[in-house]
């Protein structure tokens, strides 16, 4: 891996940087801080819209369907500049899902659904969690029945954090209940909008609208079916793993203790700078050293992909890193600040607009998100270091 951009990436770095001096008001910053950090609003949506123009939202997609066909290094570029920005950014849609449907899925389903994902016709939120299946997600229970032409959907879904914006599921199903759990599950597009799906909200300590979906005999056509009947657990993750991956990418936490460190500069508590503490400044420059490993381990991840390798380890642990740094940074917050940090964001004495004390709440959603981090470890432990499961001797 090198270590260094290309001339090549470096030009096209610096055209996202032109683009986002241009495009980003104090407007749209305002709208997005005050958002669900899922939802866009008017401003946001208006901004995403320039970027669809510019051909940017399926970069690393092939150029026979809407994309640019680039490289992941550079599909991560956008994504870590605009993170940086803090810019609206474009959803696990187009960043997991959609991949997903190009790698596996039917001519047929491409040339439909594909089209309509790029346009922004169509939305899909990811159907996986259930009550009894979580971390386990291979004991999901919700079942699709084929019926002639058509699955009939019975079951629950959990954590379904864009169910109330989405058009369509990305739904895991049980398809065949006499094989071995990993083995009889497939993946369908059910949309949200059809009879007997129910979406109930969930409301989060970080201000995250997350949801309950309800499927009561929903009845969707077969060729909703993504790739092989069956075949789904791996199909979903395909879709986790590119989810983790975009996850590890934290360049707003990046930009976020930059500004810290600027208030750190300029703030005296009890006669003192806050920098000048050496406590304060060991604990700042740890922070900033992981946040830099972090950064290069999802570049090394990006690198192995664009040589036709699939970094399940680099990007597992690109993921726990990311996720947890982000709990490290809005920690600071509470920790540095005194009670300042503790303010949210609408006080007139809360320090960085109260987005450490967010990023602070936000925090727990990064390390369940695409699979608790728990978890995460022992599949780094088991495929990527091939250590025994824990009690096996």
């Amino acid at each position: 891996m090198r270590f260094e951009f290309t001339e090549d990436q470096i030009v096209w770095r610096d055209e996202i940087r032109d683009f986002l001096r241009q495009n980003i008001t104090p407007e749209l910053q305002e709208e997005k801080r005050n958002s669900d950090p899922i939802s866009n609003g008017p401003l946001a949506k208006a901004f995403l819209k320039k970027v669809e123009e510019k051909g940017w939202i399926g970069i690393g997609w092939p150029k026979e369907y809407g994309g640019m066909g680039e490289t992941m290094i550079k599909q991560f570029i956008f994504m870590e500049e605009f993170r940086s920005a803090k810019a609206p950014t474009i959803g696990m849609t187009l960043t997991s899902l959609a991949p997903t449907i190009m790698r596996v899925g039917s001519e047929k389903m491409k040339k439909e659904w594909i089209p309509k994902i790029v346009s922004g016709e169509i939305d899909l939120a990811l159907g996986y969690s259930e009550p009894e299946a979580g971390s386990d997600l291979a004991n999901l229970k919700t079942e699709a029945v084929i019926d002639g032409d058509e699955f009939v959907i019975n079951g629950q879904k959990t954590w379904n954090s864009e169910g109330h914006i989405a058009t369509h599921e990305f739904l895991a199903c049980r398809t065949d209940p006499d094989v071995a759990k990993h083995k009889g599950i497939s993946i369908i597009l059910v949309p949200i909008n059809h009879p007997g799906v129910k979406v109930l909200p969930i409301h989060t300590w970080g201000d995250l609208r997350t949801n309950e979906v309800f499927f009561d005999n929903v009845r969707v056509p077969c060729d909703n079916l993504v790739g092989n009947l069956n075949e789904g657990w791996k199909y979903a993750m395909m879709a986790l793993n590119l989810e983790r991956f975009d996850i590890g990418s934290i360049a707003d936490v990046r930009s976020l203790l930059t500004e810290t460190i600027d208030f750190l500069k300029e703030t005296t508590i009890d006669g003192k700078i806050l920098s000048k503490n050496i406590m304060v400044r060991q604990r700042v420059a740890e922070l900033y050293a992981e946040l830099e490993l972090c950064k290069w381990l999802c570049y090394a991840a990006a690198s192995m992909i664009d040589e036709n390798k699939f970094p399940i380890k680099e990007m597992l642990m690109g993921k726990i890193m990311g996720s947890e740094l982000k709990a490290k940074v809005g920690d600071i917050g509470t920790q540095v600040m005194d009670l300042y940090g503790q303010l949210r964001q609408h006080s007139k004495w809360v320090p960085l607009n109260g987005d450490l004390e967010r990023l602070y709440r936000m925090a727990p959603f990064y390390r369940f998100g695409g699979g608790t981090n728990e978890i995460l470890r022992d599949i780094v432990a088991q495929k990527g270091l091939k250590l025994p499961r824990s009690g096996v001797r």
